[in-house]
Parts: C-alpha cells; structure tokens; sequence
C-alpha cells in the first residue's frame, strides 16, 4: 500500500515575485497530483477480502480450513516461536523435510529415529550400535573411527585396521598370508614422498627403495642396481669380476675396518689375489696391504704404510717386496724379504743401494748392451729438472775411456781420463801460471771468470783495478801516452768506478757502491752524480740524488721551462703516438695510457685511456684546438663534450656537481664568467640549493645586475622548486625580440583568492547582502577579474535605505574605471550594470547610467550573480 505524496509544492509559488513565470499552476502539474491519489487510493485492499503488502501484526491468530502460506519459492516463512504440538505430514512416505541444495542443518532428537534409509555427509554415533547393516556406501567423506576402534574383519576377528594412541597398526592373525594387491604401489610418508614403490612389469614387475626422496635400490632382470655406496660386512663373487666403475670423473674402492688403531702395525685393509692350489682351498698369490705406522691415531694425526708382497717359488708364504712408509720412504726388500736394500729417503731426496761383502762390492752395475767403438754407459746429474753434469765410461773411437762432463742440455766434456793420460778442456786453477804469450780466457756454455784480488790490505782506496789502454808500450792509466778506461775497486768507500783516461786526465764515469747497490752516473767533470739509482728505495734520480718518487728528474731553470722527460716517437706518419702506460701489477698490464697522438705536422691530440672490462679503452681526449671529449674522440662540437649513454630518467648523469656537506640552503653551482684571458667576474649562475634531506632541493638560476668587482655574486632571478613551481620575481617578458625586455610586455604578477562583497545604500552604508556562496579573484599584471554570487540579499531593508546602491570590498584599488555586468539577479526588475571606482563599483539601471536606487530594489529575499573587471 502506498501514501499519497505531494509533488508540487503550491505554498512555494505564493513568495515568487510577481510576473515570473514560476507562479502559474500548470495542467500537468495538476495531472501529477491527481495520478499520485489515484495511485493511492488503488492500493488500498477491500475490507472483506484484504490484500495485505508488507508487515501484519496480529496478536492472537486462529485458523480454521486448509491454509496456504505464500504462492511461490521466493517466499518465506519465518517461525520465532515454540512448536507445542506434534508435527505431523498429511500422508505417509509422501512430504520431504528439505530438499538437495536446500537443506536443513543440524537435527536434534532425543529418541528413536526409525528411518528407512540414511544418507548423510558424516555420522556420528557417540555410544550405541547399528544393527542389521548389511553394507554401509560412502559417495564421499569420511568413516571416522577413534583411538583403539578397530576395523575388524574375519569370523575369527583375522584381521584388524586400528590406530593404537601412539601407532597405526595392521594386524593380521588368520589362516593364510596377507596379500596387497596393485597394478602399481607405493609406500610413502604423510606428504606423499616414496619410500618403496613396485612397479607391475607383466609378471610380478620391479622394486625401488628410495632415500629422501631418491632411488638407491632397484631390482632388475640381471640382480639389482644401486645407486650410492653399499656398505656390506663382505662382497663375493663365484662367477665372474667383481666391478667397480662409474660415469663421473673417477671410480672408488673403500676398504673400512671399525676401530681406532692403539698402536703401530694395526692393519687396515687388504687387496688379495688367491686362486684354489687344490679342491675348494684358496691359497694367496699376492697382497696389498696396508697398516698402522708407528704410533696409535689421533683426530689429528693417521700414520700409515703400504706393503706389496708376493709369493716365491716353492713357498705359499707372502714375502714383503716393497714398502711405502708413513714419510713417503720407499724400501725395496731382498729375495727372503726381510732387509731392505734399496732405499728411498723422501726427507733427504736420495736413493741408497746396500750390500754387503768382502772386498770389493760392487753395489752398483751400469751396462750398455750395445758393444763397439763410441757406445758408453753413463749417469746424468740435475738439479731441479736441469742436467748440469755427466759421468760416461765405455769404449771411445780407438780404446777405453772415461769423460766428465759439465753443461746444459748437452754438456761439455771437461775432462776425459784415457790410458795414455788427463785431456782437460777449459782452465785449470793452479798456484802459479806464467803464460808466455797470448793470454786467454774461454768458456763455451758457463761463465768465464777472471779474478783480481788484494790481499795484504782492506778498506784501502786502490784495491784492485783492470786497465784497458792504448798507447806507449810498458805504460800505465793515467800517465803520459796513454790512453783508455780503467774499472776500479776503492775500498775506502767500497764503490765499483769506470775511470775514463786522457793521458794525465782522470775522470770519474761510473760508480756502483757495493753494500747498498746504488749507482751513480757523472757529469762531464766527473765530480757531480747527475743520473742517480737509489737501489734500496728503488728509485731513478735524473739531477738528484734524493729522487722522492720512483723517478724524479731534477733541473733548474731560473724564469724558464724545465723539459724534465721527452718521449720520442721518430716516425712522422699521421696517429702515430708516444705514450706514457701505467700498470698496477704484471698480471694486471695495461691500466691506463696517456698518449701524444699525431695528427699532422702542426697539431697533436692528447689522448687518456684506461683499462675497461680487459681492453684499454679511451675515456678522453684533448683535440689540437683545445676542446676536451670525454667518451668523444673527435670533440669538435665544442671546447667540452661529453658522450655517454643516456641518463634521461635516472639517478645518474653526463655531469655531476656535489658540495662538501649536506646541509639546507648550500649547495653546488655552475657559474659563467665574461669573455676574456684574466677575466673572473661571476656572469651567471645555475645552482642546487638544498632544502631537505636526500636530495630535496631548488635549481636556482642567478644573473649580474650591477658591475660591482670581482667578489659580486650573481642575484637569484628564477628558481624552479622541488616541486616543480617555476618562480620568477621580476616576472616574463613575452612577445619581444630576443634579448629585449620591454615593461608593457612584462607579465609581472598573478595571483587568485577570495574576497568579501558588500551591497549597501551610499548613504545608510548598512551591508545587506547577508549570504555569500562564492567571492574569488584572478589577478594577471595589472588586469583584475572579479566574481560572486550573494545568495541571499535583504532586499525590504535595502528597500528602505538612502542613497545610490553601491557594491564594495573589492580586492584591489582599481587605477581606472572598470565595469560590472550581472550574470543574473531579481534584486531588481531592471538588469543592473556598474561602473568600478577604486574599491567600490556604482551600481546602475540598465544601460542608462541611471544610478541604482531604493526604491528600485525589490523587497523580499533576493540573490544576485556578478563578474567585475577592472585594471590596478
């Protein structure tokens, strides 16, 4: 049922105006009203047979007949009180009590439930039995049973499925065997991970044990495959190899035996190799053995030797052969093997042959199978891997021989013993020598070596000296006639010098001084070392002889350019270059190179490279006009040029300036200076000013105003904020040629806000504009636009006022007259227009001119709408 509801409101039209169209009551207003009653009327119900929409609320209800409680599924019927009667169907077997998809949930009884059949999602029957159950189907959910519930199978209780408290059990004690049958089956843990699977093959099919996952056992149709190591307490064969291999990189064979060894001799392990001597007997024919050696085990110590042994003829006893001790000493044994003969010392790097007899023993036998003229028997002596010496014996080209020799790869005989005598070749050092003639000194393959020695006298400034002269025979360096060098020994400084003399003239070359190494080169007088080698701070010194660097070159030029270093590259070919290379170590060559780079005969490049990724790689390059390229080989685009990947949208940049702290209102800048060679008046400016933490800050633009000095700082003259504002005090000259500023083509301020109007008779200055929805301004130069709507004026009490109609509170004070238009108003039946004077603006009749007044405004609460426009 629904109420009859108003929609025109009739009172409302009583307080328009008189003459707006909003007064006149229309036919389809009254068509409206009329359908809203009928609409009314037609839903109330018929007292004798009522229809009722929404909620009844009767207190006491009695029925009488059949009763019928709603009309479709939709509907609904909600009991909240107690059922006090038996509820009971109209015909047996014939009403459901819900329905699929539209179920009751829980059922309480206190009784017997006699049902015919059950289907339920889950039962649970807490004490009692269920009898005469001849199957029980589950389409789904579970059969729950608890703790010592068995499921129990067999007349004689033959098999039982229960889980204990503590463990799930199948128990089967009947007659026969317990058979899990499958195509397929698997033993696995709660999370479905395998632990035994048989796979049906056909005829019974394979087994799998797996650990963790992964398969270790499996039968096959030859034995079984494992995968891993098997640890057994034996492993035999009785028909065929015993093999060990493997698809990785190698194949092991461990022997283990449980036990710490206590002392020495404890065996480990051992590797026989038996055959049968007769019948089933097996009887050894060889061993590897291994045992403790010395001393029991430690965690942190393991001795232990290696023994091979064989079986002699007419024995079947082992006898040891040869043995690998703990230190690596290696024993070769003797036919009964128990002493060992033949001897391997690790320690000592040797090798010992024993034997023991009367006379003469010949311990060591060499023989060359190969008889005849030049076929000897030898041995080789080395040091490392390098031969140094050869003993040979044998028959030479006519009779026996004997040759020493000393050398590299194919060594120098030195000495041959023969029968007639000793063949030396080379020099042999004796007490005495006179040479009567030339006098010679050769080697082939070592050093030749002449020593000059003073014995009677140390720390004496003539020790020792070789002169090389030419000249007057019988003559000496340093004399008259004579002419050459002279390498001399002072021992009173202990210094090496190469003298250089001009008959009588002596001068000094060279000095090497003999404890500290360092080595002195002489100027032309011989008295100023001017080329210096500092041997124990490993430094050159070119005119010093305190070089504070690995070379330092030294000289003076008072006013004038020293060219310390000079790198000569004597071709003239265009992109040749001399170069400077700097390494960190010898594995790591090539760091980086600076390079004079060739370009014609007039002009070089200056070149800086470094090591990138392996490859020396230039990073910059200063062109022959100047201009430096930094990832630029030819800069030619300006005296700075920059190339790299693009670092548009990242933290990263061509350039990076950065201050020295972080602190607000500091920050890095680039400042450009007048054009000029002395010239450093800051120009210009571009700068980050810093005002909050993590980089938050303005890029700050700053140009010179006035000429000051030299210490005038460039004022800020547009910033662009953190935030993205661009500020611009002195405003944006558009509109002009470039470079030229000109005042009326300055946009110099803007701005917006609100502000308060007030509508009053000039003479009873009372403000009757009492509701304001919106007053707002927008300022642009010297151009002013303002904006409002007085929602609500007093218009019978600016009836009754004196004076011409004014409207004030302008923002600003306009410089000249501005004007007022009305967006719409019924303050009056005339349109209102306004002249703008200062702060105030006169309101007007019309387009007459006519100055608003009183008796113009209608009474009553009215509202007006207002755009003014005036210049400051």
């Amino acid at each position: 049922m629904t109420n009859y509801t108003k929609t025109t409101d009739f009172a409302a039209k009583d307080s328009l105006p008189s003459g707006d169209s909003g007064k006149i009551i229309r036919g389809t207003e009254f068509e409206t009203e009329f359908d809203n009653i009928a609409t009314a009327v037609n839903s109330k119900s018929d007292a004798n047979n009522p229809t009722f929409t929404g909620t009844v609320t009767i207190d006491g209800l009695t029925v009488n007949g059949n009763t019928v409680l709603g009309n479709a599924a939709t509907d609904t019927v909600t009991v909240t009180a107690d059922i006090a009667s038996n509820l009971i169907p109209s015909a047996d077997d014939t009403y459901n009590l819900g329905a699929s998809g539209a179920e009751w949930n829980d059922l309480f009884i206190d009784g017997v439930a006699n049902i015919d059949s059950l289907v339920a999602d889950t039962a649970d029957i807490n004490g009692g039995t269920v009898d005469g159950v001849t199957s029980v189907s589950l389409s789904s959910g579970n059969l729950t049973l608890p703790d010592n519930s068995k499921a129990i199978f067999g007349a004689g209780s033959d098999l039982q499925i229960y889980h204990s408290g503590s463990h799930s059990i199948i128990e089967d004690s009947g007659t026969g065997n317990l058979f899990i049958k499958g195509t397929n089956l698997s033993l696995r843990d709660a999370d479905g991970n395998d632990f035994i699977t048989m796979v049906d093959g056909g005829s019974g099919g394979t087994v799998s044990l797996l650990h963790l996952g992964a398969t270790k056992l499996a039968t096959s149709s030859t034995g079984i495959d494992v995968t891993g190591t098997a640890v057994t307490d034996g492993v035999q064969s009785t028909d065929g190899d015993i093999k060990v291999t493997t698809s990785g990189s190698f194949a092991g064979f461990n022997s283990q035996r449980a036990g710490v060894p206590s002392s020495g001799g404890y065996q480990l392990g051992r590797l026989n190799f038996d055959a049968y001597s007769t019948g089933t007997t097996f009887v050894s024919g060889a061993s590897i053995q291994s045992f403790s050696d010395g001393a029991a085990w430690t965690s942190s110590s393991t001795p232990t030797y290696l023994s091979f042994q064989t079986t002699p003829s007419g024995s079947t006893s082992l006898k040891e052969r040869i043995k690998i001790s703990n230190n690596g000493d290696i024993s070769f044994y003797e036919d009964t093997g128990t002493s060992a003969k033949f001897l391997w010392s690790a320690s000592d790097e040797s090798l010992s042959l024993v034997k023991t007899a009367s006379g003469v023993t010949k311990a060591l036998k060499l023989y060359n199978n190969t008889a005849g003229a030049n076929n000897r028997v030898g041995i080789d002596f080395h040091t490392a891997s390098t031969l140094y010496g050869t003993i040979e014996a044998g028959y030479g080209a006519a009779s026996p021989e004997m040759n020493f020799k000393v050398g590299g790869v194919t060594p120098s005989q030195i000495l041959k013993l023969t029968s007639t005598g000793i063949d030396v070749s080379g020099s042999v050092t004796a007490d005495g020598l006179t040479v009567d003639g030339e006098g010679r000194i050769e080697e082939t393959g070592a050093a030749a070596r002449f020593i000059v020695s003073r014995t009677d006298a140390l720390n004496v400034a003539e020790t020792a000296s070789i002169d090389l002269l030419e000249g007057s025979a019988g003559g000496s360096f340093g004399s008259a006639n004579n002419y050459g060098f002279s390498i001399d020994l002072d021992g009173s400084d202990n210094t090496l010098n190469v003298l250089s003399g001009n008959q009588t003239t002596v001068t000094k070359r060279l000095s090497v001084a003999r404890d500290t190494g360092d080595i002195r080169f002489f100027e032309d007088t011989g008295t100023t070392a001017k080329f210096f080698w500092d041997s124990s701070a490993e430094r050159l010194g070119i005119g010093t002889t305190l070089p504070n660097s690995v070379i330092e070159s030294a000289s003076t030029s008072d006013g004038g350019d020293v060219e310390a270093i000079r790198l000569t590259n004597l071709t003239t070919t265009a992109n040749s270059s001399s170069s400077i290379m700097f390494n960190i170590s010898t594995a790591d060559v090539d760091s980086a190179k600076i390079s004079s780079t060739r370009i014609d005969g007039s002009n070089n490049d200056l070149r800086f490279s470094q090591r990138r990724g392996g490859t020396l790689t230039e990073a910059m390059r200063i062109d022959s006009s100047g201009n430096v390229g930094i990832g630029d080989q030819n800069p030619t685009n300006g005296y700075l040029t920059i190339r790299g990947a693009t670092t548009t949208g990242t933290k990263n940049g061509h350039i990076m300036l950065t201050g020295d702290s972080a602190t607000n209102g500091q920050g890095p800048q680039i400042v450009f200076s007048e054009s000029g060679l002395s010239s450093n008046f800051a120009g210009a400016s571009v700068g980050y000013v810093r005002t909050g933490s993590n980089g938050i800050g303005d890029l700050v633009f700053g140009t010179r105003a006035t000429a000051g000095d030299a210490n005038t700082v460039p004022t800020e003259a547009m910033r662009i904020d953190s935030s993205g504002h661009l500020i611009v005090p002195n405003g944006v000259t558009l509109g002009t040629a470039v470079g030229t500023y000109a005042a009326a083509n300055t946009l110099d301020d803007y701005e917006e806000g609100t502000w308060t109007p007030t509508l009053y008779a000039a003479t009873t200055g009372t403000n009757r504009a009492t509701s304001i929805v919106s007053a707002t301004y927008t300022k642009i130069g010297r151009l002013v636009r303002c904006k409002a709507y007085l929602s609500v004026v007093d218009g019978t009490a600016l009836n009754g006022d004196s004076g011409a109609i004014q409207l004030g509170g302008l923002p600003f004070t306009a410089s000249a007259y501005g004007h007022l238009r009305t967006l719409y108003s019924n303050l009056s039946s005339s349109s209102i227009t306004g002249i703008v004077t200062g702060t105030v603006v006169g309101l007007s009749v019309g387009d007459s001119q006519t100055t608003l007044q009183p008796s113009n405004i209608n009474t009553g609460s009215n509202n007006i709408m207002i755009d003014v426009t005036f210049e400051v």
